[in-house]
């Protein structure tokens, strides 16, 4: 392969490798890796073999407090708030080498490496490291568990400071709008000062692109994979289905279900509904097909499936002050028969399934899928053009930075959903919507854009930077982690 150091088109001296990894204009090889179920063709530099960042540790920083409460979109206001975030690669004296990813649905901010108290890589492993794609002999890499998770971030799980108990459903409603506010502080307070580049896929991808309509001064691009500007009603709906599944779970209790005695069946089947909607008929055909599990197996997986059914009956007992009947053991036992796994797909999902609900909360589960629901990049721009079109009144290169970061029409072409059609009309350098970076207590959706047309620039006062880092916001350890997400533990 030719040395990228052959370039000479670079303006400014810049490096040319770019996010694609070639560090210190080495010569790239391609590789091909397998993790879990997933397969990569990567680019890596021929010294760094191994491409691994190492061990990594997870710390926790605060972000809102008494002085500095985290306004929400919808209303309303809350602290203490808390992220949790991994760092991957050195940060530069200017602050201007950042990199910013973000996780989907059920992830956490683990992205990369391995903890030391076990060895699975992070959930973006094959990408992030020496020689990788997004290399870290270049780039500083921060990942952050969002504002709503349960993996060390304040969320459902977390313990409510007024009544020592975990919020549960009183935890307020959020928004992915909220998620990036809360970044945004996180970023300020680890010294990052521009942001080369913002990754993210599904929900993640969310975070990307109102990272660009937020704060595109401060955003060099953005790379939103596998995602649309809102979600469609197909999309929606699926979550519905998911969210009534966890909710019809009798161990839901309301949301006030004992954090060891969660609703596993319902969080499993909104996950095996999920995982559905992850892969097209084509995949799932060529992956599965028809193929039957084996004697042993289909027994292992059905057990499985029966000790979280019997987990869940045996809360709903709790729960009435009643004892598990011989008739309702004899139903459970005929149920078990007829829904025993035979097929490999039906393994598939609900090996999948117990799995989440080891490693997941289900209150979490409801406030994420519906804050992707409720997200749309225009909400309460005049349509979507005034978001994604360009403004000659705009501030000084503000909407022409968004433009170069939000995709155009050739980018969204690869999906045919509807929530993707108003970007396939950002044929022009974007606008920036205003955003204010805190929310008037009685302001809803609308609040969120007092002023439409108007642009953020970086003189906004909209868009006051977050208070100077001082020793409230240093980071916690490690073990604040596991105690701040109510025992729950990265994959």
């Amino acid at each position: 392969m030719k040395d990228r150091r052959d370039r000479s088109d670079t303006p400014d001296g810049a490096d040319p490798d770019g996010l694609r990894g070639a560090a210190s204009g080495r010569p790239l090889h391609l590789v091909h890796e397998t993790w879990g179920d997933h397969e990569a063709l990567l680019a890596r530099t021929r010294s760094d073999p191994s491409g691994r960042v190492g061990r990594v540790d997870t710390h926790v920083m605060d972000v809102a407090g008494p002085n500095d409460p985290l306004p929400l979109e919808r209303g309303g206001e809350i602290q203490p708030v808390a992220l949790a975030y991994e760092t991957y690669g050195e940060l530069n004296a200017r602050g201007d080498n950042a990199i910013l990813i973000c996780h989907a649905l059920t992830g956490s901010a683990h992205a990369a490496g391995v903890h030391a108290r076990e060895e699975v890589p992070g959930w973006w492993d094959p990408l992030i490291g020496p020689g990788k794609p997004i290399d870290t002999n270049r780039w500083h890499v921060i990942s952050a568990n969002v504002f709503g998770g349960c993996y060390g971030s304040t969320g459902p799980s977390s313990l409510d400071p007024r009544t020592g108990r975990p919020y549960g459903p009183s935890f307020p409603r959020f928004t992915v709008r909220d998620m990036v506010r809360a970044q945004k502080r996180l970023v300020d307070r680890l010294g990052v000062t521009r942001l080369a580049a913002v990754i993210g896929g599904s929900m993640g991808g969310m975070q990307a692109l109102e990272w660009g309509a937020m704060h595109p001064e401060m955003v060099g691009a953005i790379a939103p994979i596998a995602i649309g500007a809102r979600h469609s009603a197909w999309a929606i709906g699926l979550n519905e289905v998911a969210r009534r599944a966890i909710t019809a779970d009798p161990a839901w209790q309301g949301g006030r279900y004992r954090p060891d005695r969660q609703p596993e069946s319902g969080l499993g089947l909104a996950r095996a509904i999920a995982m559905l909607s992850y892969r097209s008929f084509d995949s799932l055909e060529a992956k599965f097909g028809r193929e039957r599990v084996r004697a042993a197996e289909a027994e292992g997986a059905s057990g499985a499936t029966g000790a979280a059914s019997d987990d869940a009956g045996d809360a709903a007992d709790a729960a009435d002050g009643a004892e598990p009947s011989d008739a309702g053991e004899a139903r459970s036992d005929v149920l078990g028969r007829m829904l025993s796994v035979g097929f490999e797909i039906e393994s598939y999902l609900s090996y999948q399934g117990v799995k989440l609900s080891k490693r997941f909360d289900a209150n979490t589960y409801l406030y994420i899928t519906r804050a992707m629901d409720d997200h749309d990049l225009a909400e309460g721009a005049v349509a979507w053009r005034t978001v994604l079109q360009r403004d000659d009144d705009a501030g000084p290169g503000a909407g022409d930075r968004l433009g170069r970061a939000v995709p155009r029409a050739g980018a969204a072409r690869a999906g045919r959903a509807s929530a993707q059609r108003p970007l396939r009309d950002a044929a022009q350098p974007a606008r920036a919507r205003r955003v204010p970076d805190r929310v008037p207590a009685d302001g809803g959706a609308a609040a969120a854009v007092p002023e439409r047309g108007g642009v953020a620039g970086s003189g906004d006062r909209l868009l006051a930077a977050s208070p100077p880092s001082d020793r409230r916001h240093a980071p916690r350890s490690a073990a604040a982690v596991r105690r701040a997400s109510g025992g729950f533990v990265p994959p």
